[in-house]
């Protein structure tokens, strides 16, 4: 096995522990402050369209933020699993009771009751997009180490051009490292977010020193 995907799978199961070991409180606690820290920002309060992905297990709970995502009357946006592409497919959500779960038990938009939407027209049609994109652990800069699948790559890769779309990710800190580049986990075909949001910092990687 290449040694950069042995790398990075090794990465993915310590940090999957590390989120598994904070503990059910903990996780809780924090989630709710790294939501609250996102709905206050500007990017929230200017996004026309909000993209996220539904959580499960233990990952950041997204399933409040969808709700308040509705209640602020912003479109709701979320990915299905398109098992033969390989690819996410994205639907217009407006009422969460009609989630069903999808080929990796995550509950996910129906295509009887959702309405199905080309993300990048929307995008740039609303001029005001913030896609919330998973990850195991981000860096300061952006980076991050996801499952494994692509699926959010071909998504950043695809938004890359339009200019209306902000990245962010979500993370706590316990899972927040200084820099992916130095541990050797970033390929170059990789692109950051534009914002991580823990519960006690944000960091806005599109600023550059000088």
């Amino acid at each position: 096995m290449d040694s950069f995907v042995c790398a990075k799978r090794q990465a993915r199961m310590y940090y999957k522990d590390v989120r598994c070991a904070l503990g059910a409180q903990t996780r809780y606690e924090s989630d709710l402050q790294i939501i609250s820290n996102f709905v206050q920002s500007s990017i929230y309060h200017k996004a026309q369209s909000v993209c996220l992905y539904y959580s499960f297990a233990e990952e950041i709970d997204t399933h409040t933020l969808a709700a308040r995502v509705l209640v602020d009357q912003k479109q709701l946006i979320l990915p299905r699993v398109n098992k033969a592409c390989h690819n996410l497919d994205f639907y217009r959500v407006q009422d969460l009771s009609t989630l069903c779960k999808g080929p990796f038990d995550i509950l996910e938009p129906s295509c009887e009751f959702s309405n199905f939407i080309d993300i990048t027209h929307v995008a740039t049609c609303d001029k005001s997009m913030v896609v919330v994109v998973p990850g195991l652990v981000f860096d300061k800069f952006g980076y991050r180490l996801g499952y494994g699948a692509g699926y959010y790559d071909r998504i950043l890769d695809k938004l890359s051009c339009v200019a209306y779309v902000s990245t962010v990710g979500l993370c706590r800190v316990q899972t927040l490292v200084d820099d992916l580049h130095a541990l050797h986990l970033v390929e170059a075909h990789d692109r950051p977010v534009d914002v991580v949001i823990t519960q006690t910092s944000m960091y806005d990687t599109t600023i550059k020193l000088a």
